[in-house]
C-alpha cells in the first residue's frame, strides 16, 4: 500500500514536485505487489503499465540503462544492437555519437535485426 500511496504523491504532488516517471514507477511497483487500484491511476494519469524489464530500468539511471544494452549488444544481441545505436544516435544516457549509432545500426542489420531495419528506415 506504501508503495501505491508514493506513487498518488508524486503523480499529484502531494508534500512532493509532480514527477510522472516516479510516480509510473511507484504504481507499478504497487501493482506487483497485488495492489490492483494501482491499474486506474496508471490509466487516469495515462502512465503505461511497466512488463518486469522495463520497470527495473525505469529505476535505473539513463547510464546504467545505456550500459546494460551495451553489454548485451557487445555479446551479440541484435536487437540491443539497435538499441544501442538508437541511444547513441538520440544522445540518452551516453554522449550523442551520431557515427558511432551508424556503426551500430549497420552492426544490427548485418546481424539480422527486423527493429535496425525500422531504425534505418526513420
Amino acid at each position: 500500500v506504501s508503495q501505491f500511496n508514493l506513487g498518488n504523491c508524486y503523480a499529484n504532488g502531494w508534500g512532493v514536485a509532480v514527477d510522472a516517471r516516479k510516480a509510473t514507477y511507484w504504481f507499478n511497483r504497487a501493482l506487483r505487489s497485488g495492489v490492483q487500484q494501482a491499474v486506474g491511476r496508471l490509466q487516469r494519469f495515462g502512465l503505461p503499465i511497466l512488463n518486469d524489464e522495463d520497470l527495473e530500468e525505469f529505476a535505473m539511471t539513463p547510464e546504467e540503462v545505456y550500459a546494460r544494452h551495451l553489454a548485451a549488444a557487445e555479446a551479440g544481441d541484435a536487437e540491443e544492437m539497435d538499441t544501442v545505436a538508437i541511444l547513441l544516435l538520440n544522445g540518452e544516457g551516453v554522449k550523442a555519437d551520431p557515427e558511432a549509432g551508424l556503426a551500430w545500426l549497420e552492426r544490427a542489420l548485418q546481424a539480422g535485426s527486423p527493429s535496425a531495419m525500422v531504425t534505418k528506415g526513420n
